[in-house]
Protein backbone atom coordinates (compact mmCIF):
# COMPACT_ATOMS: atom_id res chain seq x y z
CA UNK A 1 0.00 0.00 0.00
CA UNK A 2 2.88 2.33 0.69
CA UNK A 3 4.44 2.08 -1.97
CA UNK A 4 1.23 2.69 -4.36
CA UNK A 5 1.04 6.14 -2.78
CA UNK A 6 4.87 6.86 -3.12
CA UNK A 7 4.18 6.39 -6.71
CA UNK A 8 0.92 8.42 -6.96
CA UNK A 9 3.21 11.59 -4.97
CA UNK A 10 5.56 10.78 -7.79
CA UNK A 11 3.10 10.98 -10.49
CA UNK A 12 1.06 14.04 -9.88
CA UNK A 13 3.61 16.92 -10.30
CA UNK A 14 4.26 15.30 -13.92
CA UNK A 15 1.04 15.14 -14.50
CA UNK A 16 0.60 18.84 -13.75
CA UNK A 17 3.65 19.31 -15.75
CA UNK A 18 2.18 17.78 -18.81
CA UNK A 19 -0.81 19.31 -18.65
CA UNK A 20 0.85 23.14 -18.03
CA UNK A 21 2.52 21.84 -21.53
CA UNK A 22 -0.46 20.93 -23.10
CA UNK A 23 -2.12 24.30 -21.97
CA UNK A 24 0.94 26.29 -23.07
CA UNK A 25 1.12 24.84 -26.78
CA UNK A 26 -2.81 25.45 -27.36
CA UNK A 27 -3.96 28.98 -28.90
CA UNK A 28 -5.17 31.78 -26.63
CA UNK A 29 -8.07 33.90 -26.92
CA UNK A 30 -8.61 37.30 -26.21
CA UNK A 31 -6.20 38.84 -23.32
CA UNK A 32 -8.47 39.24 -20.24
CA UNK A 33 -8.96 42.63 -18.56
CA UNK A 34 -6.30 42.81 -15.86
CA UNK A 35 -9.12 44.71 -13.65
CA UNK A 36 -11.72 41.88 -13.47
CA UNK A 37 -8.70 39.08 -13.09
CA UNK A 38 -7.52 41.30 -9.95
CA UNK A 39 -10.88 40.84 -8.85
CA UNK A 40 -11.27 37.50 -9.20
CA UNK A 41 -7.94 36.70 -7.15
CA UNK A 42 -9.77 39.28 -4.70
CA UNK A 43 -12.92 37.27 -4.47
CA UNK A 44 -11.41 34.08 -4.68
CA UNK A 45 -9.25 35.19 -1.15
CA UNK A 46 -11.93 36.78 0.59
CA UNK A 47 -14.23 33.77 0.30
CA UNK A 48 -10.96 31.26 1.39
CA UNK A 49 -10.89 33.71 4.24
CA UNK A 50 -14.38 33.68 5.45
CA UNK A 51 -15.16 30.00 5.41
CA UNK A 52 -16.15 28.53 8.61
CA UNK A 53 -13.50 26.81 9.75
CA UNK A 54 -10.41 27.70 12.26
CA UNK A 55 -7.47 28.49 10.24
CA UNK A 56 -8.25 28.85 6.25
CA UNK A 57 -7.60 25.19 4.64
CA UNK A 58 -6.59 25.93 0.75
CA UNK A 59 -8.04 22.98 -0.78
CA UNK A 60 -6.17 21.83 -4.22
CA UNK A 61 -8.66 23.76 -6.13
CA UNK A 62 -7.89 27.01 -4.22
CA UNK A 63 -4.53 26.11 -5.02
CA UNK A 64 -4.98 25.89 -8.34
CA UNK A 65 -6.52 29.29 -8.39
CA UNK A 66 -4.41 31.03 -6.39
CA UNK A 67 -1.38 30.14 -8.42
CA UNK A 68 -3.49 30.91 -12.31
CA UNK A 69 -5.14 33.67 -11.85
CA UNK A 70 -2.43 36.43 -10.83
CA UNK A 71 -0.21 34.80 -13.96
CA UNK A 72 -3.04 36.11 -16.12
CA UNK A 73 -2.26 39.96 -14.83
CA UNK A 74 0.89 42.08 -15.71
CA UNK A 75 3.79 41.89 -13.92
CA UNK A 76 3.63 45.22 -12.49
CA UNK A 77 0.67 44.28 -10.70
CA UNK A 78 1.32 41.00 -9.72
CA UNK A 79 4.48 42.56 -7.73
CA UNK A 80 1.88 45.01 -5.55
CA UNK A 81 4.19 47.82 -7.09
CA UNK A 82 2.12 50.82 -8.45
CA UNK A 83 2.30 51.28 -11.78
Amino acid sequence: MAGWLAGAVVIRPVVFMVVRQVLRALPRGPTPNPNEVQIAVLQHQSAVLHRPVAPPRYTPSDRLLSAALPKLLPHERRTGMPP
